[in-house]
């Protein structure tokens, strides 16, 4: 474990922000990877499509990652004040940044959505996930953080409850999650992402997360070797893969993939739940293959990637940069390969800076103080 934190769970969250990246970097530019391989002909562009997958994967590793502390002491005391600092530490300073200077970039270009305040207070509060018209108003990815907020506040209440009687807090939770998807997906469905992605819907994903943080510290059969772990880490990843391959008839069907993922996104969280626990206890090569140096470095700059990438790849297509010849880009063949990797380049720089100079510097004061 390196710095409390350990490897796989690093590693996963670099392919999470990878998924996402892919997936927004793919909308914009329609860079499909298809090619040739020794006379067959590869599709892979189901990978980018359904990228989204990736902020399940998030809210996953937040369930686990906020759950460890307790789950390695059994503590039933909860220090809310320590708690909502952390968290606030981390979360606010570059999301405060990045609002401040997206709607200045906004205001110049004549964008900013109307009346200004009412879309300012929304994501100041969190709660512009709540509202079609402020959801996605002012960058597109910030829904996500509105809803790991508001789990945050139901956290230290439902962290004592699982604490206490996890399989019940656990199957209750879920089942509630069940139902709010099963009312969005027939009584009120709608393609727009802003129903299928409220809280209510998402929050087992968070809740397997503490379960699986629960039964990694808590549940340990001895008759199960790193080499069994490695076995069930190629097995759920190999069930991810084809759970995730399973979209590729609704691809190009708006509709049709919301409900999929409302339909998968607990056997998601499963296969998520499965892969982690045998990676974190597989033969060390599985585990320092999933912890590799790439994924690290993702993971160490995924929050500003995450906040920054789409706004960034935005701006870029619509300064024209790079120059297409043709006034929709997407009809000159020479745009998109060059547009994809300047928007992946500079989204990666700019966070790293972001990160390097402003996230750990108060994380760094935190830790003093």
């Amino acid at each position: 474990m390196k710095e409390n934190r350990y490897g796989v769970l690093d590693g996963l969250r670099g392919i999470a922000i990878l998924l996402v990246l892919w997936f927004h970097l793919w909308q914009l530019s329609w860079l499909a990877p298809r090619f040739e391989f020794l006379g067959f002909k590869v599709d892979l562009e189901w990978i980018p499509v359904f990228g989204f997958i990736g902020v399940d994967l998030f809210f996953f590793l937040s369930g686990f990652c906020l759950m460890i502390p307790y789950s390695k002491s059994g503590l039933l005391k909860f220090d809310f004040k320590k708690f909502y600092l952390n968290r606030a530490f981390k979360i606010l300073p570059s999301y405060w940044f990045a609002l401040g200077m997206m709607s200045l970039v906004l205001y110049k270009a004549g964008l900013l959505p109307t009346p200004f305040y009412k879309h300012v207070l929304s994501h100041l509060f969190f709660i512009q996930n709540l509202s079609q018209e402020t959801y996605g108003s002012i960058n597109g990815i910030f829904w996500s953080l509105s809803v790991e907020v508001q789990f945050y506040l139901f956290f230290p209440v439902i962290c004592m409850l699982f604490l206490r009687k996890p399989w019940l807090t656990f199957l209750v939770i879920t089942g509630l999650a069940f139902l709010a998807r099963y009312f969005v997906g027939t009584v009120y469905f709608d393609s727009n992402a802003h129903f299928i992605n409220q809280l209510p819907c998402v929050i087992d994903l968070f809740l397997i997360g503490m379960m699986s943080s629960h039964i990694f510290f808590n549940w340990k059969p001895k008759k199960l070797s790193e080499k069994h772990y490695t076995v069930l880490a190629l097995l759920s990843f190999g069930y991810l893969v084809f759970l995730y391959h399973s979209a590729v008839p609704f691809r190009y069907d708006l509709p049709l993939s919301r409900l999929w993922q409302l339909k998968t996104r607990f056997f998601f969280g499963l296969g998520f739940s499965a892969f982690a626990i045998a990676s974190m206890r597989a033969h060390p090569w599985w585990s320092r293959m999933i912890s590799n140096r790439v994924l690290v470095f993702f993971c160490a700059i995924s929050y500003n990637l995450y906040i920054w990438h789409q706004f960034i790849g935005v701006y870029l297509m619509k300064h024209h940069i790079p120059q297409a010849s043709q006034a929709d880009p997407h009809f000159d063949p020479n745009w998109a390969f060059p547009f994809f990797f300047i928007a992946l380049g500079v989204g990666i720089l700019f966070s790293w800076l972001v990160t390097k100079y402003l996230e750990k510097p108060i994380l760094k004061l935190k830790t003093k103080s």
